[in-house]
């Protein structure tokens, strides 16, 4: 508890602190604190809690001086004698804040500051750690301060940062007087910085280390000289590859040589570039030293251009391939008609390979003069010659080119058919298609195999008549490729034919082909229910019955189900075994009761490909999440392997919700794969990619500061980190809380009347029964293996504490005739029942407010798992209104609870949670409660609330808005724009505002257009009847022609934004929008990009010159503008300044 107190202390001395720094003092006070105490009242502050407050303690820095902030560099402490993390913290910030633009006399403060600091300095790391904030801030003052340390090897590296990032005369100065002084690593730094600055006046001294024996020294110092690109470096770097033979070694000189000569042609002295390229040249023509050649050959392409065509066009006659490639390919890139004529003049001098070459390249050109040439070369008798013109016209002309291509196909040999196919199947489409279909009957085996493949992929079922017969050729390689093509002919009315090749085919291969063409057959058979049934009785009088249950898993549906099962339990041998596999493939979950059943037999042939067959099922299914993890709960205690344990973590990490934190936490405790549950934990409770919220509360963070301590391997310390920022960002709220502990009934009571009586009785009186109540209720409730259970008769069971607003997890499970429900702050009731009850009317399913008679009594769908299996609900109540998920599913949304006891009033305000007793056994499990406002339900900060900022949307209900609430929809705890809607108008606030300040965040889509109007009445155009800050994708291309006034966050048509503040299209942005009077700021994701005066920026008229009467109202709606884009909302939130 002191450690603890001290910490409470700690905290509010901070933010006394920080209220004493941040809070602007009044004209008449003063400040008698020496220059050292502010000092330290500002480190107390740091690292500080947001960008905002960062920038403030900023300015208090450089308000103090060069005086204050050498006391701040003063406390720089050298690596192991002391922490001055906090004046670390603090002086990055500062030179950060005043490095912006617009900062300039902030900017030169802290660079005159740190230039002293650093002149002082005596410890290397302390020197280090101010250059690299000169860096920041740094221009010629720094620069000179930097200099005497490039000759320094501890201090090289970051004064040749610094000057490398301030750039300019003086640092390029300074690199070349460092030469004359450093030695060996410095040199070395120094001599690469020089190049990489463009320090021209240090290429003659550069030159002295040209030669040098050590190629850690020569290596950079040519690549330098290369870079610089002077002519008087030509003896130098064309010496040095001639002396390594213009081979590669450790001082690269050939490579120095080919980029001497590139940055030769960039800067204009093209001739001295083609020297370099042609001495290359003459000594390359060699085997190991062609890519060399090739390399330069390109360099002198690019710097010759067009005029460089004579030798790319001689390098066809070199007798390596490579090369031949290597230059036809940077021929692609000068397109002309003098290359075309004397590219198709070389081709007809060549031998056909070279030629096939030289086709092919212009085909990837894609010169339409090259045409005719390229339709000439079909004809050649050379199939190379002919299959590059093939694909140099499917290039040029696509889907125009088939009817050449399919005339190509009937006249080339067997060899050169499929090639041809293979050109097809990439340009044709199946109006072209009918051409082939003469092949079929007239053509080679050969020709016959390429036309059905390419009409099994293109074709589709018009062409099945043609390619079903072919299935039964005499000719294998036809047969082949018919088995192949039948899925993409196959119709529905072509299922009996194909179940019949299914049962012929005279190998595995085939017959798995015509499996896929049934089932390709199938899906497109109607009604839906009847499509198993032919493959269903075409078992019957099959020789391979087998492969036709292979099928039905990807048919699906119940009929194929039972048809499985009744062959599994009835079957034998071959048939057993296929219909035991056609239940662990089942594409969807409908399988998995059955393979639970033979997990539960053991049976040892089946039980372990079960098991796996049963959690791939569930976790790949599209069953909601909540419904995955019961029924991975329900197989966990079968696992009999850590590795059968692993499959289920796996698979419960993919669900992320709550439950499935809870059933990986409790596996951190088996030793054998604590390891892996901690890894889902992790998994679970953090934010996915892309996302801001995971998991929080108190369970969570306990969880989480576990996984720490478990998790191992080799990405584990990157995973910790991660869970220690998450954990340090969390928000301190308690999160879902157990009201059930799993060992008694702590927490809960009997039932003393309803809340109508007991509201009217005294506590003396209330608390004189409670213990009658009490007893009777441990008379028919208990606990037993972690549950509560209920024998059928007896009253309620309520919980001690009343609740408000809150989200409510529990798992429940009824037996045959099942009646029970659960009781909101002592209401009835979110209704449990058997749906076998049709007399009562419980086919319904359970989750309704059984209750209600104005509102919506019934649940919106059935969502029931069987009798005797377990549910979950997810009950989430706000105000009046209650929201059900049941196994994950929707079943009540946003209903009014009726207040049964007296419907005259509305429901309570508060109240016990109550599980209702209703004559049959009963059991509940996994009770967790997370109490919740409208600013715990969208993010209101204690701060905030502090503040006095009020949620205007809860997650749930649009009670505080006027106008379009049909396009307007809430969706999972958002308010998002639906453009398709009928009503595409506007929605509004219910109350007016004048002053505030609004706080919201948004996800744009591409293209999304919207925006936030401010002081506007419900009716016009807000932008002008009130005003409009814009909600933009502004870097969209069919905004590319905006005016500065229409970007994102600008008051449209009156202020302009900066741009660059929003996030990429997808994520979440923060925004607010203050304003006072005339003044107005808008800030996003943390920048400013707006803060002006609307009576000053409108003196003069408005910047779209357009008449805004909408500047003359104090106060108005808030509004949601709509303008045809899905954009999403999320905490919204106000603070009202007029209050």
């Amino acid at each position: 508890m002191k450690n603890a107190r001290w910490t409470c202390a700690r905290t509010a001395l901070a933010s006394l602190v920080l209220l004493a720094v941040l809070a602007p003092a009044p004209a008449w006070a003063q400040d008698n604190r020496t220059l050292a105490t502010k000092v330290a009242d500002i480190l107390a502050l740091f690292p500080a809690g947001s960008g905002e407050d960062r920038d403030k303690l900023a300015d208090q820095m450089i308000a103090l001086g060069e005086p204050g902030l050498a006391e701040f560099t003063r406390r720089l402490a050298p690596a192991g004698s002391g922490d001055d993390t906090a004046v670390r913290y603090a002086v990055n910030a500062m030179a950060v804040h005043a490095a912006r633009a617009g900062n300039e006399p902030k900017r030169a403060v802290a660079e005159r500051a740190l230039v002293t600091a650093l002149g002082s300095a005596t410890d290397v790391e302390v020197k280090t750690f101010l250059l690299s904030q000169l860096r920041v801030v740094g221009r010629e003052a720094a620069v000179k301060a930097a200099s005497p340390l490039l000759a320094d090897a501890a201090t090289v590296e970051p004064a040749t940062q610094l000057l490398l990032t301030v750039k300019g005369p003086l640092a390029r100065t300074a690199l070349a007087a460092a030469l004359d002084k450093a030695q060996g690593p410095a040199r070395i730094t120094i001599v690469k910085a020089i190049g990489e600055l463009g320090a021209v006046e240090a290429n003659q001294k550069l030159l002295a280390f040209a030669a040098d024996p050590d190629p850690a020294m020569r290596r950079p110092a040519l690549a330098a000289l290369a870079r610089l690109a002077s002519p008087r470096s030509f003896d130098a770097l064309t010496g040095a590859a001639t002396k390594a033979g213009f081979k590669y070694e450790p001082g690269n000189a050939i490579g120095s040589l080919l980029n001497y000569a590139a940055r030769l042609g960039q800067t204009g002295n093209a001739s001295t570039a083609e020297k370099v390229c042609r001495l290359v040249m003459r000594n390359t023509d060699a085997p190991g030293l062609l890519g060399t050649r090739a390399a330069a050959l390109a360099i002198l392409a690019d710097v010759r251009g067009p005029r460089a065509l004579p030798e790319l066009i001689a390098a066809v006659d070199h007798a390596d391939v490579s090369y031949r490639h290597a230059a036809l390919a940077r021929a692609e890139k000068i397109r002309s008609a003098v290359a075309v004529n004397q590219w198709v003049a070389k081709a007809e001098k060549v031998d056909p390979v070279r030629r096939a070459e030289i086709v092919a390249m212009l085909g990837r050109q894609g010169d339409r003069r090259s045409l005719p040439f390229i339709r000439a070369s079909l004809a050649s008798a050379d199939p190379a010659v002919a299959l590059a013109a093939a694909e140099g016209l499917a290039l040029m002309e696509g889907p125009a080119a088939n009817e050449a291509l399919v005339g190509l196909l009937k006249s080339r040999s067997a060899a050169d058919a499929q090639h041809v196919a293979d050109i097809l199947l990439w340009t044709t489409d199946a109006k072209a298609l009918d051409p082939l279909v003469p092949l079929l009957q007239s053509g080679e085996p050969a020709q016959k195999a390429a036309a059905v493949r390419v009409l099994g992929a293109r074709g589709g079922s018009r062409f099945a008549a043609q390619v079903l017969p072919l299935a039964s050729d005499a000719n294998p390689e036809v047969r082949a490729a018919a088995y192949g093509a039948l899925a993409g002919v196959a119709g529905p009315g072509d299922l009996p034919a194909l179940l019949k090749l299914v049962d012929a085919a005279p190998d595995a291969q085939l017959a798995r082909n015509a499996q896929r063409a049934v089932v390709a057959s199938a899906e497109q058979v109607t009604p839906e229910e009847a499509r198993a049934r032919p493959i269903i009785a075409a078992m019957d009088g099959a020789v391979h019955p087998e492969r036709l249950l292979e099928v039905l898993p990807q048919v699906g549906g119940k009929e194929a189900l039972d048809a499985v099962v009744s062959r599994f339990e009835g079957g034998s041998g071959d048939t057993k075994g296929a219909a035991f596999r056609a239940l662990v493939q089942w594409r969807g979950p409908e399988a998995a009761d059955r393979l639970f059943a033979i997990v539960s037999a053991g049976e040892p042939a089946y039980r372990d490909m079960a098991f796996g067959g049963f959690v791939r099922q569930i976790g790949m299914s599209s069953l909601p999440d909540e419904q995955k993890v019961l029924q991975l709960r329900r197989v966990l205690p079968l696992a009999k392997s850590a590795n059968e344990r692993r499959m289920i973590i796996r698979s419960l990490q993919r669900t992320k919700t709550f439950q499935a934190f809870l059933v990986a936490s409790s596996l951190m405790d088996d030793a054998e794969v604590a390891n892996d549950a901690a890894g889902a934990v992790m998994t679970i409770a953090l934010p996915a990619a892309g996302e801001k919220n995971g998991l929080t509360g108190k369970l969570v963070r306990n969880a989480l500061e576990r996984v720490i301590q478990v998790l191992t391997g080799g990405e584990s310390d990157y995973d910790k980190e991660n869970i220690k920022r998450y954990l340090a960002a969390m928000p301190p709220d308690e999160g879902f809380v157990p009201i059930f502990n799993g060992t008694d009934l702590t927490g809960w009571q009997g039932l003393v009347e309803n809340p109508i009586v007991r509201a009217k009785m005294s506590p003396q009186d209330l608390a004189a029964r409670q213990p009658a109540a009490d007893a009777k209720m441990r008379e028919n409730w208990g606990v037993r293996s972690g549950m509560i259970v209920f024998n059928g008769s007896g009253d309620n069971l309520c919980t001690v504490k009343e609740y408000g607003d809150f989200e409510m997890l529990v798992d429940w499970r009824i037996t045959k005739d099942g009646d029970s429900g659960i009781y909101l702050r002592g209401t009835p009731q979110v209704q449990i029942w058997d749906p076998a009850r049709v007399d009562v009317g419980a086919q319904v399913g359970s989750g309704g407010l059984y209750n209600n008679q104005k509102n919506p009594s019934k649940p919106l769908v059935f969502a029931d798992n069987p009798v005797g299996e377990w549910n979950t609900f997810r009950i989430v109540m706000i105000g009046e209104k209650v929201t059900v998920f049941l196994n994950g599913v929707k079943v009540v949304d946003n209903v009014t609870m009726e207040n049964y006891w007296d419907r005259s009033q509305p429901i309570f305000a508060r109240g016990p949670i109550e599980l209702q007793a209703h004559g049959t056994d009963l059991q509940f499990r996994d009770i967790y409660v997370r109490e919740i406002g409208a600013e715990a339900s969208q993010g209101i900060t204690p701060e905030e609330k502090a503040e006095g900022f009020v949620a205007l949307f809860d997650g749930t209900n649009l009670d505080q808005w006027i106008g379009n609430k049909t396009g307007y929809k809430v969706e999972n705890g958002m308010l998002v724009f639906d453009p398709k809607a009928p009503d595409t108008k506007n929605i509004y606030t219910a109350k007016e505002y004048g002053d505030f300040v609004f706080r919201f965040e948004f996800q744009l889509t591409p293209g999304a257009n919207s925006g936030v109007g401010i002081r506007t009445p419900p009716e016009g155009d807000a932008a002008y009847v009130g005003m409009e800050i814009q909600i933009l994708d502004n870097d969209a291309p069919v905004y590319a022609k905006l005016q500065p006034y229409q970007y994102h966050g600008s008051v449209y048509g009156i202020i302009p934004a900066k741009r660059g503040a929003l996030k990429p299209v997808g994520e979440w942005n923060t925004e607010e929008i203050f304003i006072q009077g005339s003044k107005i700021r808008i800030t996003v994701n943390g920048q400013v990009i707006v803060d002006g005066d609307l009576v000053e920026a409108t003196k003069n008229g408005t910047m779209d010159h357009k008449d805004h009467p909408g500047l003359q109202r104090k106060t108005g709606h808030i509004g949601f503008l709509s303008h045809g884009a899905v954009v999403k909302f999320r905490n919204i939130r106000i603070k009202d300044l007029t209050k």
